[in-house]
């Protein structure tokens, strides 16, 4: 494959169109592509780079913003459709692209986005309900910014939104209810679990290592408050989870989480102890938990 990518990259002046375009789909799927030849892919027309720019792990955050930055629209939709775009990227994004690709952005769920990125997208949003729909449905977005969006439709921005907030949910439908009360419940967490999940944040520990901790410590409300915090699922329905007898619905939620087998068992020991579940149910949730991840 190296030798592959060494003679499309030396003949990638005289190579016709189509044939390069067929070699840019192939690469852009391949982690070890070298980087110098999807560089060199990513900045042909768009008819070839587009598949590069959407799926190349090997493109650095400086790549992309070089792309956003000497390129127009049509590079700028093919790389909100990343699975994966930092907040380095985001921010250039809200700077240059029109509102169209904004929304998109905001639209995917694998986008991180700063504080300053938010907040250019909420200036941007007075003038686009579009815009504005998207980001209260986002539950990671800062609640103050929230608010100052929901003054602007006339609803509170403070407490729970209930069923009678109609004039938000004709508009934006039930998400953006249920990203508020997320972004709501975060100024309910006990400090312990702010500590944890601004670590996990901030890439200071890993999930898995403060999932253990907390289990070790006997701290069951502030490790359903972090595990919460990364399934976007409301504590309530976590709290009502992690109690339940069979133990299914926590299974399926580490599931989601990827936590290690470890992690697990340190949550079956945890509720086990603290009388949520009865010793006979460990060895069936262990080995349900295998079966779900091999």
């Amino acid at each position: 494959m190296q030798m592959l990518a060494g003679i499309t990259e030396a003949l990638i002046e005289s190579v016709d169109e189509d044939a390069l375009m067929e070699a840019a789909d192939t690469f852009a799927h391949i982690k070890n592509t070298p980087h110098s030849l999807i560089d060199k892919l990513a900045r042909q027309n768009i008819q070839i780079a587009a598949s590069v720019i959407e799926n190349s792990t090997v493109l650095t955050d400086d790549d992309l913003v070089e792309i956003i930055l000497g390129n127009g629209s049509e590079h700028h939709k093919h790389i909100v459709k990343r699975k994966a775009i930092s907040s380095r990227v985001t921010d250039c994004l809200t700077e240059i692209a029109d509102e169209e690709i904004l929304e998109a952005l905001l639209q995917n769920t694998g986008a991180s986005f700063s504080e300053y990125g938010y907040r250019r997208l909420a200036n941007a949003g007075l003038e686009n309900d579009s815009i504005i729909g998207s980001l209260i449905a986002r539950p990671d977005m800062p609640q103050d910014i929230a608010n100052k969006l929901l003054e602007k439709l006339d609803v509170t921005g403070s407490g729970k939104l209930m069923e009678k907030d109609e004039k938000l949910r004709i508009k934006f439908g039930a998400q953006a209810i249920d990203a508020h009360n997320m972004r709501s419940q975060r100024d309910l967490y006990l400090p312990l679990a702010k500590t944890h999940i601004s670590q996990i944040s901030n890439g200071e520990r890993s999930l898995d290592d403060c999932i253990v901790d907390l289990c070790t410590q006997g701290e069951d409300q502030a490790l359903c408050q972090v595990i919460a915090a990364f399934t976007k699922v409301t504590e309530s329905v976590i709290i009502a989870a992690f109690r339940n007898v069979s133990g299914a619905h926590i299974l399926q939620y580490c599931k989601t989480m990827g936590v290690a087998r470890e992690t697990f068992q340190a949550i079956v020991t945890l509720r086990t102890k603290s009388g949520n579940l009865p010793d006979s149910q460990i060895f069936y949730l262990m080995r349900q938990f295998d079966a779900m991840t091999s």
